[in-house]
C-alpha cells in the first residue's frame, strides 16, 4: 500500500472510530451556545452577503446591487435586493431586511450565535484588500491550481480506496452514479474530519498560508484552521483550459443547517460568474454532436452525460453571466446552444434571462428544451428514461415559441387587465429584439394566441418604437396623449393632434377608404386625391395592394410599407375617426376638401 493510502486508511479509521454520539454532541456544541464580539466582527470582515445568499436566491446584478425573487414571500417580480458594499439585503415586497447573521436567521429558522458559526463555513480566505504584487500573482495563480489538483486527488481517492467514502459512494449509488461517471467528472468525497485531508496536504509540502488562500480552510474561532468542505460529494470545477480552479460540494448529510451545494470562495483561480462547469470536456464532444446544451446544476450534466448528451456545460447554480456567455461564445464551435433549465417557475424566469443575454451578445443560435410539471433534467431522466430526454433535447423549441408559453403563464388572460399587461410585456420584449423578421412573427403568433387582431396589434408595436425616435422622424404636430388601454378590443394608442379641420376631413376619409369597400369605392369611382401627399400615397399604395391582393388583411399592407408610412397610419390609427357612414356624408367629406 502507498504511503497515500496508508495515511488515508489510518487516519479514516481513527475518524470512524469516535462514536456516533460524542461526534454529534461535537457539531451540537459548535452550533450553540456565546460568541464573542471579536469572533462576530471577523466573521463580519470576511463574508461577502453575495456569496452566501446566492446558494439560496437566484441573483442577477442589477447596477451595483444584486436582484432576485424573495425567499421569504411568494412573488412574481424580484423585489428582493443585495447591497455588497453596505453588505445588506432587503425585500421591498415583505419588508425583511438586515445583514448576513439577519439573512441566515430567517432563512434557517437558527439563533444568532449558530447564524455565527454557518456564516463561517462562507468565509472567503481572499483578502478584501489585495496587496499581491501584478508579478507574484501569475506564481500564486499556479500555486492555487497545484493544491485544487492535488485535492481533487485526494477526494477521488478517499471516495473510491477508504472505509471513510463508504458515505460518499452510498450516495452516489443511490443515485445511479456508478464508475464511469465518476471518473470522468473526477468526483470524490469530503470526509466529515478535516484533519485527514490537512495532514495530507501538509505533507504535500503547503503551508498554512497557501492552505487558506486556496479556499480549501479557513482561520476558526480558536484559530485553528476549519476544513470548509466536510462530508460532502465533491465536483472539481476545472477552468476552460482543463486547469482545477475550485470546487462545489454537495452536502451528503440531511437535516444539518448547511448549504446543500458549498463552493469553492472567490480566489485568483475561482471566479463563479467566469466559470462553467464541464467546459473544457466540450471541446471533445462538440464535433459530434454540434451543439452545447447549458444546465443550472453538476447533477443534471452529469445525468445527461449518462443519457448520451455529453458536450454540455453548467452555470453552478447561479443566474447565467455576460461573462460565462462569452466563454461559451469562445469555446463553442458554432455557436449552437440549447438551453435546458428547471421546468419550474424560477428555472423559466433563469431561461428568459439566459435569452436576453444571448441576445444582447449576438451571433448565438439558441433553443430551448422546455421540461412539463416543473421537473429539472435530472429528475425529467429518472423519471422517463435517457431516449425519451434525447428526445426532448433533439425537439428543443425556438427561444420565440418558449417565450410565450412562459408569458402566457405569467398572466391571468381570463381578464381584460390580465391582457394588457401580458402585450404591455410582450412589445417591451420584441422591441429588444435585432432581428425584424423574429419580430413580425411573434407578433403574429401573440395576436393569434390571445385573440387581438394582429394589425392592431401591429400598429401598437410600431407606435411605441416610433414614439421613443428622434422628434424629425415622426409626422409635426403629433404628441402622445394615452396608450394602450384595452387588449381585447383597440390596442391603438390615443394621440392628441394639433391641426386644422381639413387635416381631420382628410385623416377620416383615409380610415373609411382602407377598412371599408363601399367607401373605397366612392373614392376611386370620384378619383378624388388627397391635398396631402403622403395620404394620396398611402392612398394609391393601398389600391395598387388591393388591386393584387383583393382578399388580403390590412396587416399584409401595414408590414410591407416602410417606416415613415407605417407611422402615418399609426397617427390615423390613433385618432377615433367612426367608420360607419352614410352616401351623403361621404360624399359631403369630399366636397368640403374639393371646394378648398
Amino acid at each position: 500500500m502507498t504511503q497515500f493510502l496508508y495515511l488515508l486508511v489510518s487516519q479514516s479509521c481513527i475518524a470512524v472510530s469516535l462514536s456516533a454520539t460524542i461526534d454529534e454532541k461535537k457539531r451540537g456544541t459548535a452550533m450553540a451556545g456565546w460568541v464573542s464580539k471579536k469572533e462576530i466582527e471577523k466573521v463580519k470582515k470576511s463574508v461577502n452577503i453575495v456569496d452566501v445568499v446566492s446558494h439560496y436566491v437566484q441573483l442577477t446584478q442589477e447596477g451595483n446591487d444584486y436582484i432576485g425573487l424573495c425567499p421569504f414571500h411568494r412573488e412574481k417580480t424580484p423585489s428582493f435586493k443585495v447591497n455588497p458594499k453596505g453588505q445588506f439585503f432587503k425585500c421591498f415586497g415583505c419588508g425583511k431586511g438586515g445583514n448576513v447573521f439577519k439573512f441566515l436567521m430567517l432563512k434557517n429558522d437558527i439563533g444568532f450565535a449558530d447564524s455565527v458559526k454557518l456564516a463561517e463555513q462562507f468565509m472567503d480566505a481572499t483578502p478584501v484588500t489585495n496587496t499581491v504584487k501584478t508579478q507574484e500573482k501569475p506564481v500564486e495563480l499556479n500555486l492555487l491550481y497545484k493544491i485544487n489538483h492535488e485535492a481533487s486527488y485526494f477526494f477521488y481517492r478517499v471516495l473510491l480506496d477508504t472505509k471513510t467514502g463508504e458515505r460518499g459512494r452510498k450516495y452516489l449509488a443511490d443515485r445511479k452514479i456508478g464508475q464511469d461517471e465518476i471518473n470522468h467528472f473526477q468526483l470524490g468525497y469530503a470526509p466529515e474530519d478535516g484533519n485527514i485531508f490537512l495532514t495530507y496536504l501538509r505533507k504535500r509540502n503547503f503551508t498554512d498560508s497557501q492552505i487558506i488562500k486556496s479556499g480549501l480552510y479557513f482561520i476558526g474561532s480558536n484559530g485553528e484552521l476549519v476544513c470548509r468542505f466536510r462530508d460532502r460529494i465533491m465536483f472539481p470545477v476545472l477552468n476552460s483550459e482543463g486547469v482545477f480552479a475550485g470546487f462545489a460540494g454537495r452536502l451528503v448529510a440531511k437535516n444539518r443547517n448547511e448549504p446543500k451545494y458549498l463552493n469553492s470562495p472567490t480566489t485568483d483561480s475561482f471566479k463563479k460568474s467566469e466559470l462553467l462547469y464541464h467546459l473544457s470536456e466540450t471541446r471533445y464532444t462538440q464535433a459530434q454532436e454540434k451543439q452545447i446544451v447549458l444546465f443550472e446544476g453538476f447533477m443534471d450534466v452529469i445525468s445527461a452525460y449518462k443519457a448520451g448528451i455529453q458536450s454540455s456545460v453548467a452555470s453552478m447554480g447561479t443566474s447565467l453571466t455576460q461573462e460565462q456567455v462569452g466563454l461559451l461564445a469562445k469555446n463553442s464551435n458554432n455557436k449552437q446552444i440549447v438551453i435546458n433549465y428547471d421546468g419550474d417557475s424560477a428555472g423559466r424566469n433563469a431561461t428568459e434571462r439566459a435569452l436576453a443575454l444571448f441576445e444582447r451578445y449576438g451571433g448565438f443560435n439558441v433553443k430551448v428544451v422546455a421540461l412539463p410539471d416543473s421537473l429539472d433534467p435530472d429528475e425529467y431522466i429518472k423519471r422517463f428514461g435517457s431516449k425519451k430526454y434525447a428526445q426532448c433535447v433533439k425537439s428543443a423549441i425556438k427561444p420565440s415559441d418558449f417565450l410565450i408559453n412562459h408569458w402566457e403563464k405569467k398572466f391571468d388572460l381570463k381578464t381584460e387587465n390580465g391582457k394588457k399587461e401580458y402585450i404591455d410585456y410582450v412589445l417591451n420584449y420584441i422591441s429588444g429584439l435585432n432581428d425584424p423578421h423574429r419580430k413580425s412573427r411573434m407578433l403574429q403568433t401573440v395576436a393569434k394566441r390571445i385573440g387581438v387582431d394582429e394589425y392592431e396589434l401591429q400598429v401598437e408595436f410600431s407606435y411605441r418604437n416610433k414614439h421613443n425616435a428622434p422628434q424629425n422622424e415622426k409626422l409635426k404636430g403629433y404628441t402622445t396623449y394615452d396608450r394602450f388601454t384595452d387588449a381585447q378590443n383597440s390596442s391603438i394608442p390615443k394621440i392628441q393632434r394639433k391641426s386644422n379641420k381639413s387635416d381631420d376631413v382628410q385623416q377620416h376619409l383615409l380610415m373609411l377608404y382602407l377598412h371599408s369597400k363601399a367607401a373605397r369605392k366612392i373614392i376611386d369611382e370620384k378619383d378624388f386625391a388627397f391635398p396631402n401627399s403622403d395620404y394620396q400615397d398611402v392612398r394609391q399604395k393601398y389600391k395598387l395592394f388591393k388591386d393584387a391582393n383583393p382578399n388580403a388583411k390590412i396587416s399584409k399592407f401595414f408590414n410591407a410599407l416602410d417606416d415613415h408610412f407605417q407611422w402615418i397610419i399609426v397617427n390615423l390609427e390613433s385618432n377615433e375617426k367612426p367608420l360607419e357612414f352614410t352616401l351623403m356624408e361621404i360624399t359631403s367629406l369630399i366636397d368640403s376638401l374639393s371646394t378648398k
